[in-house]
């Protein structure tokens, strides 16, 4: 009975061995797994910040663009007020005799008059009528149309 008591304790004794062997290989093979996991999104983040600095780089260059755009549009051309657009702004009414009008009597808009065109514009925003229509129809891009949208809400507010 002593040999087998021994020999059960001696197997007992190779396989928590052999256990302890496989834990510690698993461990390190994830060891090694997550140093080169490591590594891998120390790459990906450099590439990330080198992006992120391109693009910011080319945000301060647009922006700086822009801003000498302005300020040479503003040094050719004079600024139309929102003022001045609604002075001389048909009236809704207007705008929809005009619609209604014969084909051959209605006004087209010439590509070059911007005026008329921004005019137009705001009288179909005050009568409730879409940017992205608005643009449209008047000949105008979505931004200058939402841009007179904009100056219509804020006109209230500030009465």
């Amino acid at each position: 009975m002593l040999l087998s008591e021994n020999l059960w304790l001696d197997m007992a004794l190779v396989a928590a061995t052999v256990v302890g062997w496989l834990a510690f290989a698993l461990a390190l093979v994830c060891v090694l797994r997550l140093r080169k996991q490591a590594q891998l999104t120390q790459k990906l983040f450099q590439r990330l910040e080198r992006n992120l600095q391109v693009t910011n780089s080319s945000a301060i260059g647009m922006g700086k663009r822009l801003i000498a755009l302005e300020q040479q549009g503003n040094a050719q051309a004079p600024v139309l007020s929102k003022d001045a657009i609604v002075k001389t702004a048909p009236s809704f009414e207007d705008r929809l005799h005009e619609a209604q009008a014969p084909a051959g009597e209605q006004r087209h808009l010439v590509p070059g008059n911007r005026d008329d065109g921004l005019r137009d514009a705001n009288s179909l925003l005050q009568a409730g009528v879409k940017p992205e229509e608005v643009a449209r129809r008047c000949g105008i891009s979505k931004a200058e149309a939402s841009l007179l949208q904009l100056m219509n809400h804020q006109s209230p507010s500030a009465a």
